[in-house]
């Protein structure tokens, strides 16, 4: 879990030990698969890529990062267009899966030290944000003369999701915030109520967006672009007092919710906890930090064990999972 991430959540919860704090919304956005084939993760000082994820370790290409950057969250407009964030800046590339993948440093904010989450609903824009409180605007980010913005808005933005480019949300401390203009800028965001302290969010479209509470529950809104809210908890999957996490959807209608060593799924995430089911996890992967999925037919979380957990299936059950250790992959 990154650790400024810890100190946020323990501030927020105040007398919640720290065993209870998520281990999601972390890197949440430590991985992203825009396509079948091309998956990319963030790891620190460097970045996995694969064009064949159910390929095993020698399928996973690793690109050792320059000194100086790093990445904690990747988001991928295309095969050919993926952010990196990481401490105060910001990394692009435009051939990630390539041999010879270049990541170059296109902004960087001195004021910023823990950009920890980052989407690309589009070539044209990028949202990335910070655990101190920053949003950060990407006009045109992979163009020669692309553009980052940043704006305070004192809420801790624990992670970033655009279904679309006319509609991005962000957990910021707690709640969740939206804008239906996300390329206009911070001023644009408007704040939603929900019925809890609410972490993590994924959409699987621009009318259907999920989130957890505290106590293992899936809070969900049909109307996401609705500046009065419309969220409210639709199942208690997991332990009270232990958040799920990270949490991941495709559409039109396919979320994940991760709990440690298991697996929620629905198809119908807003129907109730009996639209829910549970499956195992590979035994002695560790415990997923992010996750992402292209479509129905494949997703992919990062543990924090650098182990990809990769599915064609992910409501199968265990043996739907398959487990690899990125400490195998090729340079």
């Amino acid at each position: 879990m990154h650790p400024r991430l810890i100190a946020a959540i323990v501030g927020v919860l105040g007398t919640l030990a720290l065993a209870a704090a998520p281990t999601a919304a972390t890197a949440a956005q430590g991985v992203s698969c825009p396509s079948h084939s091309l998956c990319v993760v963030a790891d620190g000082s460097r970045i996995y890529t694969s064009t064949h994820p159910l390929g095993g370790a020698h399928a996973w290409r690793r690109t050792d990062l320059a000194a100086g950057q790093t990445a904690s969250a990747v988001g991928c407009a295309s095969a050919f267009a993926c952010v990196a964030v990481g401490d105060g800046s910001v990394l692009v590339s435009t051939d990630p899966a390539s041999r010879n993948a270049s990541w170059r440093t296109t902004a960087t904010f001195p004021d910023i030290h823990s950009l920890a989450t980052v989407a690309c609903p589009a070539r044209s824009l990028c949202i990335a944000g910070d655990l101190a409180g920053a949003l950060l605007t990407g006009i045109d980010p992979f163009g020669h003369d692309g553009s980052w913005s940043s704006e305070q808005i004192s809420k801790n933005v624990f992670q970033v999701a655009c279904p679309s480019a006319t509609l991005c949300g962000a957990d910021a401390y707690g709640e969740p915030i939206f804008s239906t203009n996300p390329a206009g800028g911070p001023s644009t965001w408007f704040a939603e109520g929900a019925p809890s302290f609410v972490l993590g969010l994924a959409c699987a479209s621009t009318r259907l967006c999920v989130m957890a509470d505290l106590n293992g529950g899936i809070v969900a809104s049909t109307d996401p672009s609705s500046p009065s809210g419309t969220w409210t908890t639709v199942a208690q999957l997991g332990a009270s007092g232990s958040p799920l996490a990270p949490l991941a959807c495709t559409g039109p209608s396919l979320c994940l919710a991760f709990d440690g060593s298991r697996v929620f799924s629905s198809t119908d995430p807003a129907g109730g906890a009996s639209a829910w089911s549970a499956a195992d996890l590979p035994t002695g992967a560790g415990t997923p930090t992010g996750a992402s999925c292209a479509s129905w037919h494949l997703c992919v979380a990062v543990t924090d064990r650098s182990t990809v957990l990769v599915s064609t299936h992910p409501a199968g059950g265990v043996h739907a999972w398959r487990a690899t250790e990125l400490g195998g992959a090729s340079g």
